[in-house]
């Protein structure tokens, strides 16, 4: 297996409360999810389903926010809030176990979601690029240019060199 460097901060702990900007890409940054029509993202099927899974972070990770988000043709921007956490059993019974609200948890079952629909439903070909993007944002100007950067970027996307 290749190495690969790490872009985490090295004595960072990504479970603690905070704002974390994500983008993840498809495989090859393959235009997977729609297209951009007038500055507007049309999402297909792959698409919708992306969006949906997203959303369903928040069934899944009670300790989780979604601020702001967009599904691309080739890939999600999104900000994450992972929010102070009572106690790890908080939601703990007999039958499950308590999640870790890790962003790098979140990622991951966001990820595996997406892959198991798209393998059910005859998308089999389809991958994730390996890892994610992410910035811890500290500031709300950061947060401000952040959400601006997120609902500009079909307007912007003709300038991305994946555009077709």
């Amino acid at each position: 297996m290749e190495n690969r460097k790490s872009l985490r901060l090295k004595e960072y702990d990504y479970s603690q409360p905070g704002y974390y900007y994500v983008t993840l890409c498809t495989y090859n940054k393959e235009c997977l999810f729609g297209y951009i029509a007038d500055e507007v993202m049309v999402l297909n099927s792959k698409g919708k389903m992306v969006e949906t899974y997203w959303l369903k972070l928040l069934d899944k990770f009670p300790d989780v926010e979604l601020v702001e988000f967009i599904v691309m043709p080739n890939h999600i921007h999104g900000i994450i809030i992972l929010k102070e956490r009572k106690s790890i059993y908080e939601d703990f019974n007999k039958f499950s176990k308590p999640i870790s609200c890790s962003l790098s948890t979140v990622i991951n079952q966001f990820k595996a979601s997406v892959t198991r629909w798209c393998n059910q439903n005859d998308f089999k070909h389809f991958s994730w690029q390996k890892s994610f993007y992410e910035h811890i944002i500290r500031s709300e100007a950061s947060l401000a240019s952040i959400r601006e950067y997120i609902a500009n970027n079909p307007i912007k996307w003709e300038l991305d060199e994946y555009y077709q």
